[in-house]
């Protein structure tokens, strides 16, 4: 799955990580030790998150049903709460400096693309 822009078709992340179920979620990035510049995670349904047991910092994006970014966090420390997003539906976690590198911006709109192989079924 990638992400892009859907304004101007731009790659905001090659591969996404999923975590849509209680203990993904839970799980997320702990103990992993590290992105890559084109990775993020994507946590549904998610208000707020952590950084606890951590290795590195993380830009976080949160956005609404419609993929529309209405809160982002930069820089995320390990052993960090957010702040709680009522208005998210769930988030994109990145390497830190992923905000600022992929120019990301509130009221940015997001298209979550299936990969061809994943389309035909084929992973």
């Amino acid at each position: 799955m990638k992400l892009i822009d859907q304004q101007d078709q731009t790659n905001i992340a090659s591969q996404i990580r999923t975590s849509y179920n209680f203990i993904t979620r839970l799980k997320g990035l702990m103990f992993v030790p590290d992105l890559a510049d084109d990775e993020a995670m994507h946590i549904k349904p998610c208000h707020s998150v952590h950084t606890c047991f951590m290795r590195f910092p993380i830009d976080v994006v949160y956005v609404n049903e419609q993929l529309e970014v209405v809160a982002m966090e930069e820089n995320m420390k390990p052993f960090r709460f957010g702040k709680l997003q009522p208005r998210a539906h769930s988030v994109f976690e990145f390497k830190a400096g992923t905000i600022q590198n992929k120019e990301v911006y509130v009221g940015q709109k997001f298209l979550l693309k299936q990969e061809e192989s994943e389309e035909h079924g084929i992973a």
